[in-house]
C-alpha cells in the first residue's frame, strides 16, 4: 500500500508538471494501475476522492494493457514486474502519457532507452518496499538455516523426523550482504538486532562515486554496526549467510555464478531478493548438488511467471530439501 501510494503521489506530481493531461479540462491526472490486488484497490481509491488524481484499475497482459492505453483518456500508469513495457509498447502509446510507474525498485522490465526517446520519465518506489523486503530476506535465511520445508514436508507425509532435521541458528553468524541499498541497509540492521555480524560488500558500479555518496555511504554502514569488507572475495570467504539484493544490468547479470559459489563455505547459504538473473542458476544447481554450499533461497529467478514449469534449472533447485524457492514475494505485503 506504502509503494502504491509514493507512486500515485509522485505520478500526479509528475504529470501535472509535465502538463499531461488528456484535454485542458481535466482537473486531475487519470492514472491506470496494472496488476493490483483487489484489496487494496478501495485505499488507492481514496486518493481520487481526495482529489489527487482519477484512479484506473486493469488486470491486463501487456496486450490487453496496451489496448486499454490506446483509448487515449490515461495519463500516467504503473506496472508491477509481471508487465513489460517494451519499446514496441512505447511506440504505440498515446500522446497523452505523460509518465510510466514502476510499483517497485528494479526497472529491467521498462526499456529506459525507448522511454528516453519518447520523452517519458519513469518514476520507480525506490525505498517504499525496503522493509518488506527484507523481512522476507530474513524469514528466508530462518526458513533454510532452520529446515521449515524438509520439516513440514515431513509432518504433512506423516512422519517424524525430528532426529535428522538440525537446523542452524543465526546468532554469532556472520551474514555477507551484496547490494547496500534501502534493502540491504534495512536487513543489515535486522541482522546486527539478532546479535549476527555484518559484512558489506564493495559497490559493483563501475563509474566513480561522489566524495559526498562515498561518506554517506560509510555512514550508512557505521550506522547499522556492520563492517565493510575489502572485496567481494573475503566476503563471500568469511560469510554464513549471503544476501543479494543487486538490481538486474548487463554488469551484474551471473555475478554470483561458479567462481564466486566456489568461494563460500561448505556450510553456508546463499540468499536472492534482488532480480532474477543475477545469480547463475544452473552453477548454484550445480553448488548444491556437489555440496559446495549448503542451501539457498531464492525469491527471484530468471523464469519467473507460468512459464517456471518449462525451466529444468529451476525445477530441479526446487526440489532439493536445501532450497526455499518462491514466487517473487518480497514486497508483496500490504502495508507495502
Amino acid at each position: 500500500l506504502l509503494l502504491y501510494a509514493q507512486l500515485i503521489t509522485w505520478l500526479a506530481l509528475t504529470a501535472s508538471i509535465c502538463d499531461a493531461f488528456a484535454s485542458p479540462n481535466v482537473q486531475v491526472p487519470s492514472i491506470l494501475i496494472c496488476g493490483v490486488q483487489p484489496s487494496l484497490r478501495s485505499h488507492l481509491d481514496d486518493y481520487e476522492l481526495r482529489g489527487l488524481a482519477a484512479i484506473h484499475h486493469i488486470a491486463a497482459d501487456d496486450e490487453g494493457l496496451i489496448c486499454r492505453l490506446e483509448r487515449g483518456d490515461i495519463d500516467a500508469f504503473i506496472v508491477r514486474s509481471s508487465n513489460t513495457v517494451s519499446s514496441e509498447l512505447v511506440k504505440r502509446l498515446p500522446s497523452t502519457i505523460g509518465v510510466i510507474g514502476r510499483a517497485g525498485v528494479g526497472v529491467d522490465n521498462i526499456d529506459l532507452e525507448a522511454c528516453r526517446d519518447a520523452n517519458i520519465p519513469v518514476v520507480t518506489a525506490a525505498g517504499a518496499s525496503a522493509v518488506a523486503v527484507a523481512e522476507h530476506a530474513l524469514g528466508l535465511m530462518l526458513a533454510v538455516a532452520r529446515r521449515i520445508k524438509p520439516a513440514a514436508k515431513s509432518v504433512e507425509d506423516g512422519l517424524w523426523l525430528r532426529p535428522t532435521l538440525t537446523g542452524v541458528g543465526l546468532r554469532g553468524k556472520t551474514v555477507g550482504v551484496v547490494g547496500f541499498g534501502a534493502i540491504g541497509k534495512e536487513l543489515a540492521a535486522m541482522c546486527t538486532h539478532l546479535g549476527m555480524k555484518v559484512l558489506v560488500a564493495p559497490v559493483t558500479k563501475e563509474t566513480p562515486l561522489s566524495n559526498e555518496v562515498i561518506e554517506k555511504r560509510s555512514q550508512d554502514i557505521a550506522e547499522v554496526r556492520a563492517g565493510a569488507a575489502e572485496s567481494l572475495e573475503k566476503l563471500l570467504r568469511h560469510s554464513d549467510f549471503v544476501s543479494v539484493h543487486l538490481p538486474l544490468t548487463d554488469q551484474t547479470r551471473y555475478f554470483i555464478g561458479d567462481k564466486e559459489l566456489a568461494l563460500m563455505k561448505k556450510t553456508s547459504v546463499l540468499i536472492s531478493t534482488g532480480r532474477g538473473g543475477v545469480v547463475d542458476e544452473k552453477a548454484l544447481l550445480n553448488s548444491l548438488e556437489c555440496g559446495t554450499i549448503a542451501g539457498a533461497a531464492l525469491d527471484v529467478f530468471e523464469s519467473e511467471g507460468p512459464q517456471l514449469v518449462d525451466d529444468e534449472v529451476l525445477m530441479k533447485l526446487a526440489q532439493l530439501d536445501s532450497t526455499v524457492i518462491v514466487p517473487h514475494l518480497g514486497g508483496h505485503t500490504e502495508e507495502s
